[in-house]
């Protein structure tokens, strides 16, 4: 199907994928958390992912492999996030957010994120000192660059992502009136909590190898949706059906981007994305600052 490279209809079909991913798991992160600070930015998953990019780029020097650099990405940064599920709680049957308060482990991903930035910002001071190429643009997600195996590889994930979001949605339903609500309907609260950040991590993970970090978007994108009385009273629907328009929206800001450059030059949509991030994370925390311990 050539016609997804040769029309540049693949764009659009990343950029549609990409905007779903990116709603769906901060509505996820922050309904299995009950926090509207969540998500994979302030989790940190984004930050993870990144060192999958970080060590991608120095087994490079090591191993001959035949697989892309953004392939490579996408499988160290599953391998990381599969060495963070198998490490055992303190407490059995406790997840994360019960041994610590919710906004305590928001605090710790925001630091995780700004510890890997400052280590990213270093690794690549040392290769500029050494005349040598590194990926800097990773920072700053961009759909300029992909391939037909991209393509491929996110109609895939979509269609995992679709199935099992729709799997759990509907309990999500019940969750957003409390774990404890949950809890009288399911006893396996705590397992499709989990589901959910798993699938968060996921789409963040593919996200960030293969086309960058796209700051906050997540963030931003659920309490869009919620200005509208339609989703903020209805979290499946938020799940279910948020997705399909953030998806239209970020095609609509990624052709935007590309078809009016700035002096030649197509801005990267996670630059505005960070920006615009930061500003509303900002807003956020000053909003909820009595919540904040």
């Amino acid at each position: 199907m050539d016609f997804l490279v040769d029309l540049e209809f693949s764009r659009i079909v990343l950029a549609f994928i990409v905007g779903f991913f990116l709603s769906l798991s901060g509505s996820l992160t922050q309904v299995a958390t009950a926090n509207s600070l969540a998500s994979p930015s302030t989790l940190g998953m984004s930050a993870l992912a990144v060192i999958g990019v970080i060590l991608s780029y120095f087994t490079n020097f090591y191993l001959d492999l035949s697989l892309s650099f953004e392939l490579r990405s996408f499988i160290i940064g599953l391998v990381l996030a599969g060495l963070i599920l198998i490490i055992k709680p303190k407490a059995k049957n406790m997840s994360i957010w019960e041994q610590y308060s919710v906004s305590h482990v928001v605090l710790m991903g925001l630091a995780f994120n700004l510890f890997v930035g400052a280590l990213f910002s270093i690794i690549q001071f040392v290769f500029m000192a050494f005349h040598l190429e590194f990926p800097a643009s990773i920072w700053f997600g961009s759909l300029k660059q992909y391939s037909e195996e991209v393509v491929w590889i996110f109609i895939v994930l979509w269609l995992f992502i679709f199935i099992s979001n729709y799997k759990i949605s509907g309990f999500y339903g019940l969750l957003n009136y409390g774990a404890d609500f949950a809890l009288g309907f399911d006893q396996k609260v705590y397992q499709y909590q989990k589901r959910g950040l798993i699938l968060a991590l996921l789409m963040t993970i593919s996200v960030v190898s293969f086309f960058g970090v796209f700051s906050f978007m997540g963030l931003v994108f659920p309490h869009l949706l919620r200005q509208f009385k339609f989703f903020k009273s209805d979290i499946i629907s938020e799940l279910r059906i948020g997705p399909w328009i953030c998806g239209i929206l970020f095609i609509i800001l990624d052709q935007t981007c590309y078809l009016v450059p700035v002096w030649g030059a197509e801005v990267p949509v996670g630059m505005l994305s960070g920006l615009v991030g930061t500003l509303f994370l900002f807003m956020r925390l000053i909003k909820t600052s009595n919540q904040i311990v």
